[in-house]
């Protein structure tokens, strides 16, 4: 039987239709596939799809036994973003409904900025849901770059964090708190397929940000690391990077087709990266890739 790092979660975002219409079908693949490799741990939330990956994920899960799902609530479908109480509980228990379960793994408040100037009322419902055994723990998915105070009261903190992005790891890493990072392949640059031509669906939210100067200034970055690393694998790297840093507990991948999950687990069972590549990942990083702009992902 194969025995997967417990640190594997597979994200399940991009199956939403966020990242570009996915078939239903292909969903359903990609979890099975996960669960065919003993990976059973998914994360979703309800804004991915406007409610369509939870509700998605419920379905094809339906109520399966020793599988974990890990969601979010403050950020809910159609752009409704709300950090009152009343919504937050309301939120939980549509999750609940929409995934078909008696129970969250781990549940994360999802991407708050400025909206909450105190924690201790939403860490309160937190503790009355696993009071309940609603939910298993609790944690934060912070906004990328943004500073947060008080954030101790979580059990665990969501980040985005990458080789192109190490910046919330490093603030944070030091805190008794679990890390998820999520982001492994920042979006997809690091899939290697990005270049000059590519091109997003309308429908794929990237389609609003990963062009002109910015696509320009990320595809330099990429090109400083494949000369640097005399051209590995760059999805390889990006993933086994994550996997050796004993900073983090648990990394998200986000995928869009089975052999995403495949790929995941080739690079878990293969050989590791030695440690003078994960030293020169971190110091490209640390000079910003030798770029003179601060225009990357």
């Amino acid at each position: 039987m194969l025995e997967v790092n417990p640190k594997i979660i597979i994200g399940v975002w991009p199956l939403s239709g966020d990242f570009g219409p996915i078939p239903p079908s292909d969903y359903e693949k990609c979890i099975k596939k996960a669960i065919d490799l003993k990976i059973d741990t998914f994360d979703t939330a309800p804004n991915y799809g406007n409610g369509y990956s939870e509700s998605a994920l419920g379905l094809i899960l339906d109520g399966q036994k020793n599988i974990k799902i890990n969601t979010k609530f403050g950020s809910n479908p159609f752009g409704v973003k709300s950090f009152n109480i009343d919504d937050l509980e309301k939120s939980f228990y549509n999750s609940l409904k929409r995934l078909r379960v008696e129970k969250i793994n781990y549940l994360f408040l999802h991407n708050p900025r400025t909206e909450v100037k105190d924690f201790t009322p939403i860490i309160n419902l937190m503790q009355d849901f696993k009071s309940q055994n609603l939910l298993s723990d609790y944690g934060i998915s912070i906004a990328k770059g943004f500073h947060y105070d008080g954030i101790e009261v979580f059990n665990g903190i969501q980040l985005d964090c990458n080789m192109l992005y190490l910046s919330d790891l490093k603030k944070y890493s030091s805190k008794k708190q679990k890390i998820f990072a999520r982001s492994p392949l920042a979006s997809g640059i690091l899939s290697g397929k990005l270049n000059s031509d590519t091109k997003f669906h309308k429908t794929d939210y990237r389609s609003n940000w990963l062009k002109g100067s910015r696509l320009t200034s990320i595809l330099s970055r990429l090109d400083v690391i494949n000369k640097s690393l005399n051209g590995i694998s760059l999805p390889s790297l990006a993933r086994k990077f994550l996997f050796q840093n004993k900073n983090i507990d648990h990394v998200i991948f986000g995928v869009k087709k089975p052999s995403h999950v495949e790929d995941i687990i080739f690079d878990f069972k293969s050989p590791i990266l030695e440690q003078d590549i994960i030293d020169k990942i971190k110091d490209l990083e640390k000079n910003n890739f030798y770029q003179t702009d601060n225009n990357g992902f």
